[in-house]
């Protein structure tokens, strides 16, 4: 019941669902175990550090507007150290700085500023969301350091982060995912419910929020 209550959109949902399954099994995951199977690891490594070290940007500028200077600190020494020492990012030379990255989001912002999360949507290829993280998707674009400057070439550099990004979070993901497929009976409704649980608990730091906890019967 509580999670019919978050997806109020969920017939529609369920169509987007099969058809990204459709198309994953098709297209998506053919495409990134290719680019596994060709890449060595450590230029894939290099290419995953390069696109994670973009984020770092839009992910202190979320934890300035959550009051977490020291977080905020942190992610500006990393996309410093590692543009500068690392090679434009390559080399995630600040990890081993002490600097561990961190993840952060505009979504997890508004959960902050107790914007609630909205109708639960499964956006096609992307996979779950909901009405505030489609919107803090939108705002972290903007965010990204790619698109404050301009130069020749830049656009072909900004679809080349997109697209190496897509298929390194694919590969990434290829075990959780089968894994997740295999031991749920309704992998829609399983799906759902994690990402809901794991937005939540960032927005609450790990803490748990009683209030929002569904009412179950007393009966056994």
């Amino acid at each position: 019941t509580a999670n019919d209550r978050s997806d109020p959109f969920e017939p529609a949902n369920r169509r987007i669902y099969g058809v990204s399954n459709f198309l994953d099994r098709q297209l998506f995951r053919p495409a990134a175990m290719t680019y596994r199977r060709v890449l060595p690891r450590p230029i894939r490594s290099g290419a995953h550090n390069f696109v994670s070290n973009l984020d770092e940007p839009s992910i202190a500028i979320n934890d300035l507007l959550q009051g977490k200077l020291k977080r905020a600190g942190t992610s500006t020494m990393r996309f410093a150290t590692n543009t500068t020492f690392g090679v434009a990012g390559l080399f995630d030379v600040a990890a081993k700085a002490g600097l561990l990255k961190h993840d952060n989001d505009f979504g997890i912002t508004m959960g902050k500023w107790r914007l609630k999360s909205g109708p639960y949507l499964y956006i096609p290829l992307a996979g779950p969301s909901s009405v505030r993280d489609l919107t803090g998707i939108g705002v972290d674009f903007f965010l990204d350091p790619l698109g404050w400057v301009s130069f020749r070439g830049s656009d072909a550099i900004f679809a080349s982060e997109t697209v190496v990004g897509a298929l390194d979070a694919r590969v990434r993901a290829d075990r959780a995912l089968k894994d997740f497929k295999a031991i749920s009976v309704d992998p829609y409704a399983s799906m759902r419910s994690a990402y809901l649980q794991s937005r939540e608990d960032k927005v609450q730091n790990g803490k748990i929020n009683i209030d929002a906890l569904p009412d179950f019967p007393d009966d056994t």
